[in-house]
């Protein structure tokens, strides 16, 4: 029996010895999963971030798009402007010209006025 004594308490003293070490193992462990989950996090993070760049990057598209829209707009507004004020200058000569045109015709009534009289 003292054989059996003997390995009681070796198995004791081993049991108390490797408690710290099993410790130890439990929370490596522990720190394994919690880096595991950071490490999920992180990649769902940089998911994340990736389709807020490419919405981003389809945004500014949008954007360069409605931009030329723009551009032809107002190239298209500054030919109107051109032509329109082509078109005052022309109908300004033409207003000219009929009040030259008036005023001949009433030296002509005038004069016809005078002579019937």
């Amino acid at each position: 029996m003292p054989d059996q004594e003997l390995i009681d308490m070796l198995r004791t003293v081993l049991q108390e010895e490797l408690r710290p070490i099993k410790d130890d193992i439990k929370s490596l462990q522990q720190g394994q999963q919690s880096l595991q989950q950071d490490q999920q996090s992180l990649q769902q993070g940089q998911q994340s971030l990736q389709q807020g760049q490419q919405s981003l990057q389809h945004g500014l598209q949008s954007l360069q798009h409605g931009l030329q829209s723009l551009q032809h707009g107002l190239q298209s507004l500054q030919q109107g402007q051109e032509k329109m004020q082509k078109d005052i200058t022309d109908i300004k000569m033409q207003v000219n010209h009929i009040w030259k045109d008036i005023s001949k015709l009433e030296k002509r009534v005038e004069k016809l006025e005078s002579i019937a009289q």
